[in-house]
């Protein structure tokens, strides 16, 4: 009987979440972008989709954009992402630089001359709020 119990509290240790959650796929740097990110400030949510969809939450407002790749630089993790707003067509560059565990990126865009810098941190693989 204790040999059982004992063998029955191992397994245990070993056992899986039924809601466990899968690896996250960072083999390249378009697959490392999707998923949920935050901004430092707490106030910017971007949702990622693997069908090139995005939600961008601001200080609760959506906004639904698309986004696509112009360029990429896989060994030093950067990757130029151009943005749409759907409703609007307008849209802009992205210029993306992974940390080395995939876990953050600095962010840099140029709009009508101005270059905006931010940072981001991975918080989950939701692709959508």
């Amino acid at each position: 009987m204790y040999s059982l119990l004992a063998a029955a509290l191992a397994l245990a240790d070993f056992a899986v979440p039924v809601d466990a959650v899968p690896p996250r796929d960072v083999s390249t740097v378009e697959k490392a972008l999707v998923g949920h990110w935050r901004t430092d400030d707490d106030k910017t949510d971007y949702y990622f989709s693997a069908a090139h969809g995005l939600v961008m939450v601001d200080n609760g407002r959506r906004q639904d954009q698309k986004w696509r790749v112009v360029g990429s630089k896989q060994p030093e993790r950067k990757l130029d992402v151009e943005v749409t707003v759907v409703d609007t067509g307008k849209g802009h560059v992205k210029n993306m630089q992974f940390t080395t565990d995939y876990r953050a990126i600095d962010e840099s865009i140029t709009i009508a001359g101005i270059t905006i810098n931010g940072h981001w941190k991975y918080v989950d693989g939701k692709q959508h709020p």
